[in-house]
């Protein structure tokens, strides 16, 4: 018997690699509209403090 033939089929096994698929975790270093939004809060932060030390 080979190594693959003994390993059984386990169930948790199948479904935690289900699940996985169907994850849809959101990293910080991903690109899109929350990302588009912290920037524009971050320049509106930088902009106001700039005004601020200005006057």
């Amino acid at each position: 018997m080979t190594q693959q033939t003994k390993i059984k089929n386990r169930r948790w096994l199948t479904s935690a690699i289900a699940e996985a698929k169907n994850s849809d975790v959101h990293l910080p270093w991903a690109r899109g509209n929350r990302r588009s939004e912290w920037k524009a809060k971050v320049a509106a932060r930088a902009l106001g403090s700039k005004l601020a030390a200005s006057a």
